[in-house]
């Protein structure tokens, strides 16, 4: 009997064993799963981070474009004030005057015009509506 005991206690341990390395597949099959599915993330992030990349670049490419425009723009900025800087200097305090008073005219000038034209308008509206019911009469007769 003892060697029976024995050999029940041997066939009780291997089968703890085979449930113990069943779990264990189990557990280690659940990993592989997990690990596939992480991958596949990964995978994606990388996709997605090399899109992101190329796009971070032909962005950085037109900032440097633009800024480079920029640059260009406030180098002629400048330019253009120095050259009016210069420009002020050189007229006298007579020719500034002379220049005022002719863009005072021309827009004193264009606001007549303007209201001329507005009242002509006005004028040939009033002519129309006072034609209308002498026309109605010829149109009824």
């Amino acid at each position: 009997m003892p060697g029976d005991q024995k050999k029940d206690y041997m066939l009780e341990e291997i089968r703890s064993l085979k449930a113990s390395v069943k779990e264990i597949a189990s557990k280690v099959g659940e990993v592989d799963k997990t690990l596939v599915e992480y991958k596949a993330a990964f995978d994606h992030h990388l996709i997605t981070d090399e899109k992101m990349y190329e796009e971070l670049k032909r962005m950085n490419d037109i900032l440097s474009i633009n800024t480079e425009s920029l640059r260009t723009h406030i180098r002629r900025t400048e330019l253009l004030e120095q050259a009016t800087v210069k420009l002020d200097g050189r007229l006298t305090e007579l020719e500034v005057k002379d220049i005022e008073k002719k863009a005072i005219n021309k827009w004193l000038k264009d606001k007549i015009i303007l209201g001329a034209k507005i009242l002509g308008a006005l004028v040939a509206l009033a002519t129309l509506a006072a034609m209308v019911p002498s026309f109605l009469q010829w149109l009824i007769r």
